[in-house]
C-alpha cells in the first residue's frame, strides 16, 4: 500500500512541481536515491564540469525498504535532470513521470531468496564497479560534454576496487568452517565475494524483530550449525543480536551495510576495508597480510 500511494502521489503532483530545464541554468543536475548510490555516482562525476550531485534520502534512512517520499523528495526528483537509483525493488518510486532514471544494477544478475530479489548489490566491490560503469555510460549519453570524465572515473573507481577482498578470501579459503549469521539479509553479495556461508539472518524482514518462537528456532539453528560468528550492524537498535550472542555463546561483531557514512569519494573503500578487518578478526586472520 505504501509503495502504491508513494507512486500515485508522484504522478499526481509532478506536473505542479514542473521539470527544470538544465539548459537555462547551464547545470546538469544529478539526484541519487540514497547513500551507496550517491557514493558510487560521486566517484563517477568527480571533476565533471557544470554538474551538480544531490542525494535524496537523509543519512538516517538506511535502506529504502518501504520508504515513503516526502514533498521535499518530490521537489528534488522533479527538478533534477536524471535520477540515479539502485533498482532491484529497492526504490518503490522508480517509474517517475518524465524523469530520466538510471538503474545502477540494470546489468547485474541479482540474487534471489524466498523473500524475492535481494537488492543489496553494492556490498560487493565487483558489483559496485559494474554499477559505476552503468552510471558512467548512461550519464555520458545524457551529458556528452563530460563523457571522457565519466568513463575515466568509472575505470579508476573500478580499478581501485579490483581484488580488494582477494587477500582476505585467500586466507578464508584455508578455513573449512565459514558459517556466519548476519543481522538481516543485506550481506549475501558481500559473503559471496569472500566465500562465506550465511546460515541465517536474525531479522527475516527488515525492521521486524523475530517472534519468541522464531528467536528460539534461530538460537537452535545457530547452536546446531557450527556458526563461526554473529554479525550485527553499527546502528542497529535491536537487542536481538546481544541476546542471541549471550544465549549461544557466539561472539558478536558489527558489519557496516554501507547505507550511511561520510559524503566523500573514499567512503566506499574505507567502509569496506573496515568490514574486511572485522571478518578477519572474527576468523582470527591478520588482514594486514597482503
Amino acid at each position: 500500500m505504501k509503495k502504491t500511494v508513494s507512486l500515485f502521489i508522484i504522478l499526481l503532483f509532478l506536473p505542479f512541481f514542473g521539470c527544470k530545464n538544465h539548459i537555462e541554468n547551464n547545470t546538469f543536475d544529478v539526484l541519487t536515491s540514497f547513500y551507496p548510490i550517491y557514493i558510487i555516482t560521486l566517484n563517477v562525476m568527480d571533476g565533471a564540469q557544470n554538474t551538480a550531485l544531490t542525494n535524496m534520502a537523509s543519512q538516517s534512512t538506511g535502506c529504502l525498504h518501504d520508504y515513503s517520499l516526502t514533498v521535499t523528495d518530490m521537489r528534488k526528483i522533479s527538478s533534477c535532470d536524471v535520477f540515479v537509483i539502485n533498482g532491484g525493488g529497492m526504490e518503490s518510486f522508480k517509474n517517475t513521470q518524465n524523469i530520466k532514471t538510471i538503474t545502477a544494477t540494470e546489468d547485474l544478475s541479482l540474487l534471489s531468496d524466498e523473500h524475492g530479489v535481494n537488492a543489496h548489490a553494492w556490498l560487493s566491490p565487483v558489483n559496485a564497479a559494474k554499477m559505476a560503469d552503468t552510471i558512467a555510460i548512461e550519464l555520458s549519453a545524457l551529458n556528452p560534454d563530460n563523457k571522457d570524465v565519466y568513463m575515466a572515473n568509472a575505470k579508476k573507481f573500478g580499478d581501485s576496487l579490483k581484488g580488494i577482498f582477494t587477500p582476505l578470501k585467500n586466507q578464508l579459503d584455508k578455513i573449512s568452517n565459514k558459517n556466519i549469521v548476519t543481522f538481516h539479509e543485506a550481506f549475501p553479495y558481500f559473503a559471496k565475494d569472500l566465500g562465506l556461508n550465511i546460515l541465517t539472518s536474525m531479522e527475516q524482514e527488515p525492521g521486524v524483530e523475530p517472534s519468541a518462537r522464531d528467536l528460539t528456532s534461530l538460537i537452535e539453528t545457530i547452536q546446531k550449525g557450527n556458526v563461526q560468528a554473529l554479525f550485527s550492524e553499527p546502528n542497529a537498535s535491536s537487542n536481538v543480536p546481544k541476546l542471541v550472542s549471550r544465549e549461544t555463546g557466539k561472539k558478536l561483531y558489527a558489519l557496516n551495510p554501507l547505507t550511511s557514512g561520510e559524503m566523500k569519494k573514499e567512503a566506499y573503500i574505507d567502509i569496506m576495508e573496515k568490514n574486511y578487518q572485522t571478518i578477519g578478526e572474527a576468523f582470527s586472520i591478520d588482514t594486514r597480510v597482503r
